[in-house]
């Protein structure tokens, strides 16, 4: 995958002056987005410039027919609108085929609904058909670059899978998932289906919180620049700003808002920074059709796949408690009442999103769903009022919007099944989650990643009776039940769980152990690597997400590849190595200072603030920081 500083994009319009005199100004603007039924004139005004020109407009007929519908206006002839702009345009051109396919209201969500696909399988067959029938027509126009957002980070994989140039998954709008795992999932299928370039997609749009068609453009910014940074720093090549810059919202270029004001110094800032190599020395591997997603506190545990509600399998809760430890509190970025229950639910939320399917979306009345308030009682009346407090009253996002931490840092891509050896070789450690088949060829495989100096971790479940070869037990096709565990000979810890009864076969050491002496975890080694087990089924507690003992298992395995560690209160950090030299960028979520260490696995010379370019305490192996409220710092070791 080509490694290139981040381009901002903007959504825009041609005759929106206001936005491209804004964006003149600057040197940091990569591209922008515009309708496809621009106008021939509009668009040769735009290759003035020498952006990219992404024109969007979905491709599948049955979301297009739905769009158009909603607009009250006839439906457009999209061959013919690709060919007009392919031949105003040339190689400039890109297009948007895949707009938000999986969500946001448009026709996939309703065919979902009625349909109702009964398996993981069904539903995963059903959306790689809609993204292939979604790019046809482009299929005469095979040099066209195509671009695809996500709206869920569970399809990014699919959509990588279509062939496109470009990835790019929504978030930061009040009714998606978190941002870590949006671009572990993201990040992962880019280099797997060897996508050209991938990004986050900033969406200023709140529905669920405040009513449809609010935009947060001109409210402070902190939140957005933390996601700015998190993501450029991360590795997303493309950060796109959706509903900044279109029509009556416009920026104005003399008194930019907070939010175009934090792009600007994003923008500057990587002009002249090079996030270089993210450290992601894990990967997690999911089946193919997982469906999963973060899980939000009122979808409960009994359905997965968002709108389609199909039912959940084995291994999904272990999912959920594997990616509940990476990046504690992520489930709770997706909170559409932070301000409690709305006595009234007049104006209702946007009628097509995960919390909320009004029946003007719903294809039949038993589909209309709204997501109950986690408390009995409320700030505000209803919808509005909560809208004219934020406008009124200039209130701060930040902390309706929580940002997970980080508990071994950001090091994660999120890969599926559908993966190479060469691949899976750049990755020291590998998770196996959720109800992966191990067939002979994946089996194989997996041997070979091992044989290599690859330490592979995984479950009873995935690993069954006729997994000894690889696992060095043999497991019994029964459960359980242990009252408590022991960690290599130290104290018991008082825990429930389910396990297998199983034999080792040398060289295979037990590592754990239950208070009957029956293996807990064991580490087979074959060749230069090994193998981690768990006989507690898919990783998962009798009371909980995660079993005890999986954590300390992840911990044991994961902190010998972990590049940097924090210490103090929970915050979020990546690294990233930069000409040579390790760079951490450490981000603090809370509306309080904070106070704490880096720290790295060799002695330092010197720290550099390399945002104001200022130098930092450092002790040996430590560096003291404090970071201010809702603010981040970027520190280069070396």
């Amino acid at each position: 995958m080509t490694k290139q500083q981040p381009r901002i994009i903007l959504i825009t319009d041609p005759d929106c002056e206001d936005a491209l005199k804004w964006l003149d100004r600057h040197d940091w603007c990569r591209g922008v987005i515009v309708p496809l039924a621009t106008s021939v004139e509009g668009f040769k005004s735009l290759t003035k410039r020498s952006w990219e020109i992404i024109c969007h407009m979905p491709g599948h007929p049955e979301t297009l027919a739905f769009q158009y519908e909603c607009l009250n206006q006839p439906l457009p002839d999209i061959k013919a609108l690709l060919h007009r702009a392919y031949e105003a345009l040339g190689d400039r051109m890109h297009w948007l085929g895949l707009v938000e396919e999986d969500s946001s209201g448009v026709g996939f969500p309703q065919a979902l609904l009625r349909e109702k696909p009964p398996s993981h399988a069904a539903y995963h067959a059903m959306l790689k058909q809609r993204l292939k029938d979604a790019l046809t027509p482009a299929a005469d126009l095979p040099d066209l670059p195509l671009y695809a957002t996500a709206g869920f980070a569970m399809n990014v994989h699919a959509h990588a899978a279509t062939g496109v140039s470009h990835l790019t998954l929504e978030r930061t709008n009040d009714d998606v998932d978190d941002l870590q795992t949006g671009i572990a999932f993201c990040r992962g299928a880019a280099r797997q289906y060897q996508v050209k370039t991938w990004g986050i997609d900033f969406s200023l749009w709140w529905g669920a919180i405040v009513g449809p068609g609010y935009l947060v453009q001109k409210l402070p910014a902190s939140f957005h620049r933390r996601n700015l940074f998190i993501s450029a720093f991360s590795g997303a090549q493309a950060l796109i700003m959706e509903g900044m810059a279109r029509g009556k919202d416009c920026v104005d270029p003399d008194n930019p808002p907070a939010i175009a004001k934090a792009v600007e110094e994003v923008g500057e800032f990587f002009g002249d920074f090079n996030p270089g190599d993210v450290q992601t020395p894990v990967a997690v591997m999911l089946p193919e059709d997982h469906g999963w997603m973060t899980r939000p506190y009122w979808q409960g545990t009994r359905t997965m796949c968002s709108y389609a509600h199909v039912p959940c399998r084995p291994g999904d809760r272990g999912i959920d408690g594997f990616f509940g430890t990476a990046f504690p509190g992520s489930p709770c970025a997706m909170d559409p009442f932070p301000f409690g229950r709305y006595q009234s639910n007049e104006p209702p939320a946007t009628p097509f999103g995960l919390s909320c399917i009004g029946p003007d979306f719903a294809p039949a009345p038993s589909d209309v769903f709204d997501a109950y308030p986690y408390l009995p009682f409320g700030r505000y009346t209803n919808r509005a009022q909560a809208k004219a407090a934020f406008s009124e009253q200039n209130i701060d996002p930040a902390p309706y919007r929580p940002m997970a931490t980080s508990r071994w840092g950001d090091i994660f891509d999120v890969l599926t099944t559908q993966v190479t050896l060469e691949l899976l070789n750049d990755y020291p450690v590998l998770v196996l989650l959720g109800s992966i088949e191990l067939t002979d060829e994946l089996t194989t495989m997996l041997l070979r990643y091992v044989n290599t100096g690859g330490k592979l971790i995984l479950a009873a479940g995935v690993a069954t009776p006729q997994s000894s070869q690889i696992i060095g037990i043999d497991l019994e096709p029964e459960l359980r039940m242990g009252r408590a565990w022991s960690w290599d000979g130290g104290p018991y810890m008082h825990e429930t769980f389910r396990y297998l009864p199983a034999k080792l076969h040398p060289p295979t050491k037990c590592m754990a152990e239950t208070h009957c002496g029956q293996p807990l975890v064991v580490c087979h080694p074959i060749g230069q690597g090994e193998v981690w087990t768990t006989n507690v089924p898919w990783f998962e507690g009798v009371h909980t997400d995660h079993h005890g003992l999986s954590v300390r298992l992840w911990d044991h395995v994961i902190s010998q590849v972990q590049p940097v560690d924090v210490e103090g209160l929970p915050v979020e950090w990546v690294s990233a190595v930069v000409d040579d030299a390790t760079h951490v960028l450490v981000v603090n979520h809370d509306p309080t200072p904070w106070h704490g260490n880096v720290k790295v696995k060799a002695n330092i010379s010197t720290a550099t603030n390399v945002l104001n370019n200022q130098p930092l305490n450092v002790d040996e192996k430590q560096i003291a920081l404090t970071i201010p409220a809702y603010d981040l710092i970027i520190v280069k070791v070396q």
